[in-house]
């Protein structure tokens, strides 16, 4: 992992970088991933090919009051996410399996949460397994885009 501020190489869940004094993912400089140089609106780096994002999505991401209190497993998979830019979905996730639409009350997840219930409802509880599979599955990118502050459906 690399500095966007400065491109020096930081360890991984450094929260600051020791060459700049900057959040790591403060700024679009350098690219993330590989610390090649990048300009203001750079959507792709040139050298590795990583999609470069635009800090803001880092600092509602790494709101250290909110991010530090949250377990260490959302905590470590979130750094995943993030580094892979959103390719990893989390390992599976079986609270959100075994209880789909409680967890995704608890998580935030108010409109999935209904939405399972009421496929679960209308399909006579077959859609709720499908669901609780796919809640399991990508459970843990679904609660990281919520913590992002994102507005999404599925």
């Amino acid at each position: 992992m690399f500095c966007k501020n400065c491109g020096d190489e930081v360890k991984e869940g450094q929260m600051v970088c020791l060459n700049c004094g900057f959040g790591p993912t403060k700024n679009n400089n350098f690219c993330h991933h590989c610390g090649a140089d990048s300009v203001e609106g750079q959507i792709v780096c040139i050298k590795c090919g990583f999609e470069i994002k635009p800090s803001s999505v880092h600092d509602i991401y790494i709101n250290e009051v909110k991010y530090e209190l949250m377990k260490p497993y959302y905590q470590i998979e979130f750094r995943k996410i993030e580094e892979t830019n959103e390719i990893y979905n989390g390992k599976f996730n079986w609270s959100a399996f075994l209880f789909s639409w409680m967890w995704c009350f608890t998580k935030g997840l108010t409109k999935q949460a209904f939405t399972v219930v009421v496929i679960s409802i209308v399909t006579m509880g077959i859609g709720l397994i499908v669901m609780s599979v796919y809640l399991g599955a990508n459970g843990t990118k679904l609660y990281y885009r919520v913590c992002r502050g994102e507005d999404f459906w599925f």
